[in-house]
């Protein structure tokens, strides 16, 4: 959408950014649900009882300190590892409980500030070399006819801006929402498209569904495929959109 230019309006950026940020969250979710084995009840509570001391601190004694809230955030983290809940599920937990304004200062902003640039820069540069790794053995065309890479390419490609869309258009209908200023609906559905573009989420969903290497492999290919389908296709919709 910055490449494309200052044509682009404001509440489409947000949109997007919003939409990507609820995905990621709803990723999650699947995976804590649908990928979780062997739930152990004594981690569970430990993780939500450090969870809830974190929130009654702040609540009601008024005390917020970032040393205890990352020492209990990785304590959080440790009992979700031992659960049988994929250890994903700590961050949202930690994100609910960490206040937005405290005493004149704004610590969950303050966090977000602190990791930006370490998530960005090192983070997830190390997610990207460890989970992208592809050895393509045989035939590659036999690969992505696949019913695994099929499901992937179109669930990126057509599955996500046609959800996103129907979802918005009967939200709207219904007057739950409407839409951003200045944005029309062939602006939204290239929106739409660009939403389509997968990794991070993607990947780590995939190496979890797909226990074997060769299948993986496919997954990853598939991702990167539906990816680049979708960014090509949103480029150059919203640039053809905006321009006319």
């Amino acid at each position: 959408l910055a490449i494309i230019g200052s044509k682009i309006p404001q509440g489409l950026k947000v949109f997007l950014t919003a939409l990507a940020i609820i995905d990621d969250l709803g990723a999650v979710l699947v995976i804590a649900i649908f990928y979780s084995q062997s739930i152990s009840l004594l981690y569970i509570s430990l993780a939500i009882l450090c969870t809830l001391i974190l929130f009654l601190i702040t609540k009601y004694l008024k005390f917020y300190s970032l040393t205890i809230w990352l020492l209990t955030g990785c304590l959080i983290w440790y009992f979700l590892h031992h659960s049988g809940i994929h250890a994903t599920i700590a961050g949202i937990l930690i994100a609910v409980v960490t206040p937005i304004n405290f005493k004149g200062n704004e610590p969950l902003d303050y966090l977000i500030g602190k990791i930006h640039n370490i998530v960005n820069y090192f983070v997830i540069p190390i997610f990207a070399i460890l989970y992208t790794a592809i050895l393509i053995e045989g035939d590659l065309s036999m690969a992505l006819k696949s019913s695994i890479s099929l499901g992937i390419i179109f669930g990126l490609y057509l599955g996500k801006p046609l959800g996103i869309m129907a979802f918005a258009y009967i939200f709207t209908k219904l007057g739950f929402a409407h839409l951003p200023n200045n944005v029309s609906w062939k602006l939204l559905f290239g929106a739409a498209i660009l939403a389509g573009i997968g990794f991070t989420m993607s990947l780590l969903v995939s190496f979890l569904a797909f226990t074997d290497s060769q299948s993986q492999d496919i997954a990853k290919i598939a991702i990167l495929i539906g990816s680049f389908l979708a960014c090509t296709t949103g480029f150059l919709f919203l640039k053809f959109t905006v321009k006319k």
